[in-house]
């Protein structure tokens, strides 16, 4: 994408024929160059209507006055890289009026709109953070935004009432989104909104410092919710919190110091006229719906769940990482906090009941989570605490709102921050083939070029010694279903250090097999499920640099 891009901009500068116009050059009626300045963007669209705009590489945009979207729109930048080389335009919020930011949104879209490539900067001169990015006023629309780095907003985007837009957001950074309100039906931070999508889908995205991921609407169900190789990274609220979709599928995903939760303090509020609802504080005394709505991934119980059997919802939670420093651990030990777990026990519960996948994942809940080994090493102090303040505080009425901010020394709140003070790029080899695809873990962005671009045209994953046709290790049971014993065969290549382990629905380990060096070839072993309760097991063999999952059923 980045490679077509560069030649679609040089294409453009090679084109014949300048025209000079409100704050913009225009080239071939298609596309228009954007100079930088105040509210230039707004008068480029004016004049050049259903043009795309293109703004310049290291340039910025200040917007004072909201860019409305009434028709179909595209707006990219020139073409960057994540490592730093080249900046991308930044669009800034300009205003030095104390209180213009509340309720302000730099775009505000009742109109497909596309954006690519972009820098956006949510605070104001007087360091306050503006209420959104991009507002969503009119429903069915598609937005989609990918390579945009994302900085110090209440709010990526939201939506009005009932949306039913579809929603395409890949390859971007969120750094410093959260949100400074807390009712549950008026969106949240990250790439948040209220009201309900008919699809939202989530991949190579990277969160860090801020608030909730995801937010639907609570009236749902709102069609389908994917996220597929992103990097959380501590995030205070839940990462998917009250999910009511058709569908909902999070894989291949680095959990890191997410949903920094924790005791948030005791609350009582009305519902209706007469009932009192009370809150204890810590989440584990939130019960409602069945506590479904506590971990980083939860769904909001609905009708396409039935409880005679197998629903018709879609759920898929699986290869999954999630780990916690040691400094969250000692905090909550200190405080008297129980740390919120990956998925809440009635979500375990849930996906037996329903038939839902939801295994295998990599967490301390289950015994089993790793540290991912970034490379910029330990968060620094300063993003750890600006995400506890902003979870802690908020839920105190005696302490104002404040934004969500971790910067470099010097850096002051209204200034676009480039290249990032960060690097999630993992070194742990365990995650570099643990995904359901076979390609490392987390925002593929983060690896080599090369990795991203297997991916994307469907090859096998470079990292892996072999391609994807010969780590299938041919891992079978046989029978299947079976009612007690079953036979597990599998084949090496090589020789290789082999672990093979049984999962149940839970991801809870019920069964080790096999930890040894083993010679290559083919291998049989029993596995008697006698002592276990019928349902749908998972089998997962590591040898060496290569992993597969297989499912067994036990019929009781």
């Amino acid at each position: 994408m980045k490679k077509v891009l560069q030649l679609i901009s040089k294409s453009v500068m090679l084109a014949v024929g300048i025209l000079m116009l409100t704050g913009a050059t225009s080239f071939a009626q298609s596309s228009v160059i954007v100079d930088p300045g105040l509210n230039t963007i707004q008068a480029a669209m004016a004049a050049n209507p259903g043009d795309t705009l293109i703004l310049q590489k290291g340039k910025e945009y200040v917007v004072s006055e909201a860019i409305e979207i009434t028709e179909p729109t595209v707006i990219r930048g020139e073409a960057y890289l994540r490592d730093g080389t080249g900046d991308p335009p930044a669009v800034i919020r300009g205003s030095a009026d104390p209180g213009e930011e509340e309720g302000f949104y730099m775009i505000l879209a009742a109109a497909d709109l596309t954006l690519i490539d972009l820098g956006f900067i949510g605070f104001t001169w007087e360091n306050k953070q503006i209420e959104g990015i991009v507002g969503i006023s009119k429903s069915f629309l598609d937005f989609e935004a990918s390579g945009c780095v994302v900085q110090g907003a209440n709010k990526w985007f939201v939506t009005e009432a009932f949306s039913g837009s579809d929603f395409l957001l890949h390859d971007n950074i969120h750094y410093n989104i959260g949100t400074t309100g807390w009712d549950n039906y008026s969106g949240w931070g990250g790439p948040a909104y209220k009201g309900d999508s008919t699809t939202n889908h989530t991949y190579n995205c990277t969160y860090f410092v801020g608030g909730r991921m995801f937010l639907t609407g609570s009236s749902g169900p709102a069609g389908w919710q994917y996220a597929d190789h992103c990097t959380y990274v501590n995030n205070w609220g839940e990462s998917f919190h009250k999910s009511k979709t058709d569908g909902y599928k999070v894989e291949n995903s680095i959990f890191f110091n997410s949903h920094l939760r924790g005791y948030v303090g005791e609350r009582v509020w009305m519902d209706g006229a007469d009932t009192a609802l009370y809150w204890g504080g810590d989440y584990v005394s939130y019960r409602q719906l069945g506590d479904t709505l506590n971990g980083d991934c939860a769904v909001f119980p609905h009708s396409l769940d039935s409880v005679e059997g197998p629903g018709e919802r879609y759920v898929i939670i699986t290869n999954n990482l999630k780990y916690n420093e040691q400094r969250v651990l000692d905090w909550h030990e200190a405080n008297n906090v129980t740390t919120q777990p990956f998925m809440a026990w009635a979500m375990r519960y849930r996906a037996e009941q329903y038939e839902w996948t939801i295994a295998p994942n990599w967490t301390p809940d289950d015994g089993t989570g790793y540290d991912p080994q970034f490379e910029m090493g330990a968060i620094p102090e300063g993003a750890f605490e600006a995400s506890w303040a902003q979870r802690i505080d908020r839920m105190d009425p005696e302490i104002p709102d404040h934004e969500v901010a971790w910067r470099p020394d010097g850096a002051e709140q209204k200034d676009f921050i480039w290249p990032l003070p960060f690097d999630f790029t993992p070194t742990n080899a365990d995650l570099m083939t643990a995904g359901s695809d076979g390609y490392p873990l987390g925002d593929l962005n983060w690896l080599a070029p090369e990795v991203k671009a297997a991916w994307l045209a469907g090859e096998s994953n470079p990292l892996s010694i072999r391609n994807l046709e010969s780590v299938d290790m041919r891992l079978r049971n046989y029978p299947n279903p079976f009612s007690a014993i079953t036979t597990i065969s599998y084949n090496l290549l090589t020789s290789s250090d082999v672990t093979l382990k049984i999962y149940d629905m839970t991801g809870a380990e019920v069964a080790n097999l096999v930890n040894e060096t083993q010679i290559a070839g083919q291998h049989e072993l029993l596995f008697d499920g006698a002592n276990l309760s019928g349902g749908v097991y998972f089998c997962h063999i590591k040898a060496g640099n290569d992993s597969q999952v297989h499912k067994l059923t036990l019929i009781k």
